[in-house]
């Protein structure tokens, strides 16, 4: 994962306050901050910005986004990709269709 990062992803959670205020793009953002936090995958702005846009997105294709993102292969990387897809769906349920 990458190193360095997880100050400025710290900056932007601080930005955004109450995350139970938060528009389902802001979530999508918070999501990837815990993902960074808690399991080191710190992606670059542009990648967290491109990825909270994304819609309709089901959790499956959000773990795929942020693997690729930090450089992995999806293919390969079974235990991230299950991991990130079970946080997402806590978070937000199997898809966001809006």
């Amino acid at each position: 994962m990458s190193e360095g990062k997880p100050q400025n992803i710290q900056n932007i959670l601080n930005k955004m306050g109450n995350p139970i205020r938060l528009g389902t793009k802001a979530r999508l953002q918070n999501l990837m901050g815990k993902l960074c936090i808690e399991l080191g995958f710190c992606l670059e702005f542009h990648d967290i910005e491109r990825i909270s846009s994304i819609r309709p997105i089901e959790a499956e294709q959000f773990a795929m986004e942020v693997i690729k993102a930090e450089g992995l292969d999806y293919e390969y990387d079974i235990k991230w990709r299950r991991e990130i897809r079970n946080i997402f769906i806590e978070y937000f349920g199997s898809n966001i269709a809006y």
